[in-house]
């Protein structure tokens, strides 16, 4: 963003020697032709001036202009004869200059007037007369008149030639002026409106609900710009309200609209790329950099206010404004190493702008200061080209953030939603833990606890019995409570998340059947590949799995009368796979008693497998179980 480009610091010229020319006045005439004197030193007053000796190359006048521009005080030279027996009334337009100091000298008398466009107009004083001065010339007379032409850096400095004209004259060559300029007008004007239409679409977008603090700081730098082009080029866009009667407004606000803007734009780039997170470094340096813009824009109006001229504030104002960008550049492009679309953005709008603005500076420079450029390029609309194609890379960066966020927040809300679903089936899941826990537990333990009452009951109506039948029932009621305590202890062990990976499962498999088996004098083989032993398995499946070879193991000790016993534990086709198997005496399905193998297959269909069971007399039983993982 470098769209500051100096208005008036150069001369305007033609290929001709100012002249004094004389329009719609038939009675008046030039009697004493142009001259010129240059005070370098601006201090000179009228008195200082009358006795110099006045140059009459007046060619040489532009070359002066050329050399000093606002650095020195104009003074020119001539004399008008009025040969009519009337007052004559008629404007002295001397060229583009913001200050207009005539010294009228008639008859040793002495008349002071004042005009030109840095100097303070009447409500009343129509645009055509804002870089005039009026005079009367009396009847058959000649007047002197030594004129002091001098601008601010604001203003436009160049001579064609002093013209002298009508009030008819004046107003018919302003029309025509502003006939000519329409096109120049009406690419201001729309700029104008391009401006206004960003500035609506950010501030409506922040309205309906993006609250980021970029969107609140892009709106201010994009209405500072906007203000800085109607405030300097008024005249081209066609506004003369309240900036022509109040010229003292843009000598006050010059770094206001100069170098504020650069602090939203920092603020903006700050918030907009969230540099703090990105890099810490180039986060610092922009604070400091902003600190440095608002104490500069402060001391800056202070001095405005204090001092007369105003010169070498805005020189070092425009150096200032130079070093913030280039400072600036220096703090972005850095910040590409991040490979991020949105810093790419803020860069190439950057650099645009910059270059837009450096191209009206050479523009200015090599058409008027040089005379190089003869075709007709005017560099203020090579800024605004530079300041358009920004705000609609700008634009375009909000547009593309506004939108990932919202695809993020979609996301983002997609995942809550999913684990949301997922934390639900997870409850339902564990809600039907705790209920199969609380079915066991009654089941289980319920009817342990009720054999031991009624074991309990038998003893004490037996007070008599005999020591034998004593012993018996007790035996009974400890082998009851044994069992509780063993299915106690196997549901804690499945409860415990601690228990989940495959490799504890494994261990506690084998120390629960190996000294079972070898006290019955069987061969136990106990194996497991090596792919399960990662395996981590759920609550509700490490449960099933665990009582599936329990009654297993159980049922082989029980009835099988066999002498080897094998257990293979394997995974295959994302199963996981148990196989035991005995070489007993075998059985029939019309032989099998009791709820055990039903059971057995209740729990494998709960946790999705199932369970095969292959036997026959003499050959011995396989049990081949298997579970999704």
């Amino acid at each position: 963003m470098f769209f500051c480009i100096g208005k008036g610091v150069f001369a305007a010229e033609n290929s001709s020697a100012p002249q004094v020319k004389i329009v719609g006045l038939p009675p008046i005439n030039c009697t004493e032709q142009l001259s010129f004197y240059v005070d370098v030193s601006q201090k000179l007053s009228f008195d200082d001036v009358r006795n110099k000796i006045f140059s009459t190359q007046t060619d040489s006048l532009k070359k002066a202009l050329k050399r000093y521009v606002q650095m020195a005080n104009y003074w020119v030279k001539f004399s008008l004869e009025n040969t009519d027996s009337i007052p004559v009334t008629a404007y002295i337009e001397p060229g583009y200059f913001g200050n207009i100091k005539i010294y009228q000298i008639t008859n040793e008398n002495l008349t002071e007037l004042t005009g030109g466009a840095g100097e303070k107009k009447d409500f009343n004083t129509p645009y055509a007369e804002f870089y005039t001065v009026k005079i009367t010339i009396p009847p058959y007379s000649s007047v002197n008149y030594i004129v002091r032409l001098s601008s601010s850096t604001y203003y436009a400095l160049g001579i064609n030639h002093i013209y002298v004209l009508s009030k008819e004259a004046l107003y018919q060559s302003y029309y025509l002026d502003y006939h000519a300029e329409r096109t120049t007008r009406l690419l201001q004007l729309l700029f104008i409106g391009f401006m206004f239409s960003q500035m609506l679409y950010v501030g409506f977008s922040r309205i309906i609900g993006i609250k980021r603090k970029e969107y609140l700081y892009y709106l201010f730098y994009l209405l500072l710009v906007t203000i800085y082009y109607i405030f300097n080029y008024d005249e081209e866009i066609g506004i003369y309200w309240p900036l022509k009667y109040y010229p003292e407004i843009n000598i006050y606000t010059k770094s206001i609209l100069l170098a504020l803007p650069y602090l939203f734009y920092l603020k903006f780039i700050r918030y907009f790329l969230n540099v703090k997170e990105l890099d810490e470094k180039a986060y610092k340096k922009m604070i400091c950099l902003e600190y440095f813009i608002m104490w500069y824009v402060f001391i800056d109006i202070v001095l405005r206010f204090l001092l007369n001229s105003s010169f070498t504030l805005n020189i070092i104002l425009m150096i200032t404004i130079f070093g913030i960008f280039i400072y600036g550049l220096t703090i972005i492009i850095p910040l590409t190493k991040y490979k991020s679309i949105l810093v790419n953005l803020i860069l190439a709008g950057t650099i645009v702008a910059g270059l837009g603005g450096i191209l009206g500076l050479l523009i200015s420079i090599f058409k008027v200061h040089f005379g190089i450029l003869k075709i007709n390029l005017n560099p203020i609309i090579s800024g605004q080209i530079g300041i358009v194609i920004e705000v609609i890379i700008f634009t375009t960066a909000l547009s593309y953030k506004a939108r990932k966020l919202e695809m993020d927040k979609i996301e983002n809300q997609n995942k809550l939603i999913a684990q949301l679903e997922e934390n639900e089936k997870l409850r339902i899941k564990m809600e039907n833990t705790r209920n199969k826990i609380a079915r066991d537990l009654h089941d289980d333990i319920g009817s342990t606890l009720s054999s031991i009452f009624l074991y309990s009951n038998a003893a004490k109506a037996k007070v008599q019995m005999k020591k034998d039948e004593a012993k018996e029932i007790f035996k009974k009621i400890s082998k009851i409570s044994a069992t509780m305590m063993d299915e106690m202890n196997d549901i804690v062990w499945a409860i415990n998340p601690m228990q989940d990976s495959m490799e504890k499962i494994l261990n506690r498999m084998y120390h629960f059947a190996s000294p079972l088996v070898l006290a019955q004098n069987m061969v136990f083989g106990f194996k497991s590949d090596d792919n399960i032993k990662n395996l981590s398995l759920g609550l509700e499946k490490r449960k099933n799995l665990f009582l599936i070879f329990k009654e297993s193991i159980n049922n082989v000790l029980k009835y099988s009368q066999a002498k080897n016993i094998l257990v293979h534990l394997y995974k295959e086709n994302g199963t996981l796979n148990m196989l035991i198997q005995d070489n007993g005496i075998g059985f029939l399905d019309s032989d099998s008693k009791g709820n055990g193998l039903n059971n057995m297959k209740i729990r494998a269909k709960d946790i999705g497998g199932q369970l095969n069971i292959h036997s026959a007399k003499g050959t011995g039983t396989s049990i081949h179980l298997n579970i999704p993982i």
